[in-house]
């Protein structure tokens, strides 16, 4: 491996943050710009996720066959051309169509960089490496909207151009992700149903569900804060940046010292402590009245995404075959950008009822329901 190996695969992780967080400060300003709803104007953050969802199983077969590097290279050069194109764009469905080339480029990222940790890295030394990969998307998730909505002051289109920052990455794949050659293992079948994997070993459901919940409850908060923060007299984009990156620090430091928490944890004991920090953090938004107590329910469910991001790769990686891994990473990437794109969806029907701050409730019994589910169903059978 070339020393910068772990520099590149640390900053290219950041981007799949970046997708959605980095407009997130002026999606109001886009919301007005572009004279659409507000659920409608989540789409422009979530469309990504919906093409990422369709596209990741293709992308894990490519990856399976061909390797990560050329994948994860092309991957990056899209990115910055898609995410870019969004300084140029004056229309709606033209923006929604610029994102859905995003998704595919966040697809082969994200898988890409699963695949490439776990075939590099090994036993405590891939706790870490994965702890670090998940700490630096976390803090990704502070600097990019805290600059986008800086640049944002002046114009809602200048956030996008930060988008391009991948082309360079990009190039500099060419001399730091090394080739890796899998041998084919004993009994293995690239032609093997994906669905027999999952009948054979039903962990992968529950990963996989865990994770589009995380993404759920990451992205209420990236739809619905800003517009909660407005109707408390918070309005700048600068301020909102800020607030939000609030819970990618959290999750950055927490990821940080995941090494030592998994450690002494099992996968069910941290699993049940994030369900409980889900339930509090959004209960506790839903009970703000004030900026300072926004903040303490944002760092509560930063701290459960600092824990869970790695906890879930790990996880998979325990389980899935070396000749399936670009396959069943692919899934998790679905998974979790499916809770992106359709978190919009699911609460657009009932904003106008409860309003802004009633999906914060919604959301904390539905995690207390799925956590009652989860431990009679799954946490029992696993250690």
């Amino acid at each position: 491996m070339n020393r910068y190996t772990l520099w590149i695969i640390c900053a290219s992780a950041t981007l799949s943050v970046m997708a959605g967080s980095i407009i997130a400060p002026v999606i109001n300003s886009i919301r007005d710009a572009l004279n659409v709803a507000p659920s409608w104007a989540g789409l422009i953050i979530t469309t990504h996720g919906l093409l990422v969802v369709v596209s990741s199983p293709f992308i894990g077969k490519f990856i399976d066959k061909f390797g990560t590097k050329p994948v994860f290279g092309l991957g990056l050069l899209l990115y910055g051309i898609a995410g870019g194109s969004g300084i140029l764009i004056n229309t709606y469905w033209l923006l929604i169509l610029s994102r859905g080339f995003l998704g595919l480029a966040v697809s082969a990222i994200m898988t890409s960089i699963t695949v490439i940790i776990l075939d590099l890295y090994k036993g405590a030394e891939r706790n870490r490496i994965m702890g670090i990969r998940a700490s630096s998307q976390s803090f990704g998730a502070v600097i990019w909207p805290f600059l986008g909505g800086i640049i944002g002051v002046y114009s809602w289109h200048l956030p996008f151009s930060i988008y391009t920052i991948a082309i360079p990455l990009c190039v500099a794949t060419l001399f730091t992700i090394p080739k890796i050659h899998h041998e084919k293992e004993k009994g293995s079948d690239l032609h093997y149903s994906v669905l027999n994997m999952l009948k054979d070993q039903p962990l992968y459901i529950a990963i996989y569900a865990m994770f589009f919940l995380m993404n759920v409850v990451l992205y209420i908060m990236v739809i619905y804060i800003p517009p909660l923060l407005e109707t408390i007299g918070v309005v700048t984009s600068i301020f909102i940046g800020s607030l939000l990156a609030i819970y990618g620090l959290a999750a950055g430091i927490t990821s940080l010292f995941y090494k030592h928490i998994k450690g002494k944890f099992s996968y069910r004991m941290i699993i049940i402590y994030v369900f409980l920090l889900w339930i509090a953090g959004t209960f506790i938004i839903w009970r703000a009245q004030s900026s300072a107590v926004i903040i303490g329910g944002l760092v509560i469910l930063g701290h459960g995404a600092g824990v869970l991001n790695p906890t879930l790769n790990l996880w998979l990686g325990d389980i899935a075959p070396t000749a399936f891994r670009g396959r069943m990473v692919s899934y998790l990437s679905s998974s979790g950008l499916l809770g992106q794109f359709i978190t919009p969806i699911m609460f657009a029907p009932v904003v106008p009822s409860v309003g802004y701050r009633g999906v914060f409730i919604i959301s904390s019994a539905i995690c207390a329901i799925i956590l009652l589910l989860y431990y009679l169903t799954v946490l029992k059978r696993i250690d």
